[in-house]
């Protein structure tokens, strides 16, 4: 009983928190955006950017109709660049983070739950950008522009 006891300390000890994530370890599946942001790449790059001022104006004034599925991988450098800078985006355009569903892949980009085959991803991060509910277009990897413009050509498709 001792030695159970001892393991499961043990265990509880060993185990990343939010507040303790390393950035080397994975999150797979349904991610909450807190999850992100216990990792040290994610402020940096959170900080670092800046977002089009006028993109940002445009997007303002949709902001309440958009939402999006971004498809990620904690491990993917292209992902650590792009997802935080997606949140800035999102808070100065006052796009609700609630409408930001977040998804972690493995280096394969499989994960068990939610099951994301039919979405066929081969690169990360896959950002699916939805205009009042209606799938509007998808940008992969890297942006062509710049990801608030990106997401501004797709909303106005």
């Amino acid at each position: 009983m001792k030695y159970l006891f001892l393991i499961c300390c043990i265990a509880l000890l060993t185990t990343p928190s939010f507040s303790q994530m390393s950035d080397t370890s994975l999150l797979i599946g349904a991610i909450k955006h807190e999850q992100l942001k216990s990792y040290s790449w994610y402020q940096q790059q959170f900080d670092a950017y800046k977002p089009d001022s006028l993109a940002i104006a445009d997007l303002k004034m949709v902001a309440s109709s958009v939402s999006m599925v971004v498809v990620l991988g904690t491990w993917c450098g292209d992902s650590k660049e792009h997802v935080p800078a997606l949140f800035k985006i999102a808070q100065q355009a006052g796009i609700d983070y609630a409408r930001i569903e977040l998804i972690g892949v493995d280096r394969k980009k499989k994960c068990p739950l939610p099951d994301i085959s039919s979405l066929n991803i081969e690169y990360v991060p896959t950002f699916f950008v939805f205009n009042k509910g209606v799938l509007k277009g998808k940008i992969v990897e890297t942006p062509a522009t710049t990801l608030e413009k990106d997401i501004l050509q797709l909303l106005q498709k």
